[in-house]
């Protein structure tokens, strides 16, 4: 994605990160849905709640 300018990538990433806290998390200092696993990178640590469709699809029509 970033061809060439690999020092971007983690810096960028986190600016995504951050904003992504703003908008979905009640208190983005002390997330409890984007959170960072140190050493590993960030997990979304949130519950589904509702009905999964076993057999789901999606078409495409042109």
């Amino acid at each position: 994605v970033w061809a060439g300018d690999e020092d971007a990538y983690p810096e960028g990433l986190r600016v995504h990160v951050r904003r992504l806290r703003v908008k979905i998390e009640e208190n983005p200092a002390k997330p409890n849905y984007i959170v960072t696993e140190r050493g590993l990178g960030y997990r979304f640590a949130a519950t589904i709640k509702g009905q999964v469709l076993a057999h789901a699809h999606a078409t495409v029509e042109a």
